[in-house]
């Protein structure tokens, strides 16, 4: 499915906020990268920064935040460079967002076929009676039943999976190069979760998106993804291919998080980085920021930020212990 060609590069992002104590750094040197067809996962604990990379590459940040250095570019292009004006033009069809939350995604006072169809009206151009038809087709794609019924219900009136396939009938209307999709199974159960997942998948096979996927959980990356990236506190720890990482994770903080999980294939006894991850970390810009919570942290990570380094092909870390 993947070719060589890269879709989306990120390289040494800074983003801060600002505050009453000053310019809070809240991603540090970020930088990934997208091939065309491929599934990336984005994994961090909450407060990682990974919702914040993906609205920096949409340029959908709040009022008090700065891009401060670096570039994004999607095919080519410097987003960063852009005018408003431009990036709306490439924000939908070039690249879109499934937002963190399901139903804030959704006008609660819209009927979800006239949502649908406005997508149509905006992205293609239809008229108002093609564009609704052409909403109750994307409905049926993802396996709304009666979707003509559901189309004249509102928002609340629907269940939180179905709120999900509403938005990913949204996606498949702006048949985008590239889809962020943040947290995407975030309080739906297990089989819903699953089916979800699924129509994400499909997404790539019907309109060839690449797909960035936001998630604190590794077992949705490791059943969906091909590459992550190991995000802590807006700094990239590690990235990998899914195999290569989950079978030898060479940061503490991802050997942290993938010992944080039960498996049922052996025992093992689940570990954890006791604290949290704080403002207090994010003030902090030298230095690796996994620092404080590190149980093998060596007096230079304190102060003196680690050299990314690609210790085999694809397989790349930030660690002083990695040399």
């Amino acid at each position: 499915m993947r070719n060589s060609a890269t879709l989306l590069e990120v390289v040494d992002v800074d983003v801060s906020f600002k505050t009453v104590l000053g310019p809070l750094r809240v991603l540090d040197k970020v930088s990934l990268k997208v091939e065309q067809g491929e599934i990336v996962g984005l994994v961090g604990e909450s407060g990682s920064g990974k919702s914040l990379t993906g609205l920096t590459i949409m340029r959908l940040l709040p009022p008090q935040a700065v891009t401060d250095a670096g570039i994004i570019r999607f095919r080519g292009v410097d987003l960063l460079g852009l005018s408003e004006r431009e990036m709306r033009r490439i924000r939908g069809s070039g690249v879109a967002m499934i937002f963190q939350g399901i139903r804030t995604g959704l006008n609660p006072l819209m009927r979800i076929g006239d949502q649908v169809a406005r997508v149509y009206r905006v992205q293609q151009g239809l008229s108002s009676k093609d564009a609704y038809e052409k909403g109750i087709e994307s409905l049926q794609q993802v396996a709304i039943p009666r979707a003509e019924a559901w189309a004249r219900a509102y928002p609340h009136q629907l269940s939180g999976g179905m709120c999900q396939r509403v938005l990913i009938a949204m996606v498949l209307a702006c048949k985008p190069d590239l889809l962020i999709a943040d947290e995407p199974t975030t309080g739906l159960d297990v089989t819903i979760q699953a089916q979800i997942l699924e129509l994400i998948k499909e997404i790539r096979l019907k309109i060839g998106a690449s797909i960035v996927l936001i998630t604190h959980d590794l077992g949705i990356v490791a059943e969906t993804c091909e590459r992550v990236v190991v995000i802590y506190a807006g700094q990239v720890m590690e990235t990998g291919t899914v195999s290569s990482l989950f079978a030898e994770p060479l940061h503490p903080y991802t050997q942290s998080l993938l010992g944080s999980v039960l498996r049922v294939d052996r025992a093992v006894a689940l570990t954890d980085s006791p604290g949290t991850t704080t403002e207090e970390v994010s003030f902090r810009t030298g230095g690796c920021r996994f620092a404080a919570r590190c149980p093998v942290a060596l007096p230079q990570c304190w102060h003196e930020r680690p050299l990314w380094r690609e210790l085999e092909p694809g397989h790349g870390v930030a660690c002083h212990r990695q040399v």
